[in-house]
């Protein structure tokens, strides 16, 4: 039985959807806002982040993950609410 696995490139270009955090530079980069390091982005460029990247003039950025069994949307320790460390 053979199994295939995704390349994180492969899922990222499934599951993503344009971000709002960039603006296109006047020679057509864009210019992603999503930390510090404001990723100059040419066509198919990725950022350093390895998940935002341009394709087509447009900055394309991860889906968010859906909520675990147990997790409010947003609330990634709602499993471990009340667990003592």
């Amino acid at each position: 039985m053979k199994f295939f696995m995704s390349t994180l490139a492969e899922v990222l270009a499934r599951e993503t959807r344009e971000g709002e955090l960039y603006e296109t530079l006047s020679d057509g980069r864009l210019r992603c806002y999503a930390c510090g390091h404001c990723c100059p982005l040419p066509e198919g460029a990725v950022g350093v982040c390895k998940v935002r990247f341009n394709e087509s003039g447009r900055l394309l950025v991860p889906l968010p993950a859906p909520p675990l069994d147990g997790e409010r949307r947003g609330d990634r320790a709602g499993a471990r609410r009340g667990a003592r460390a």
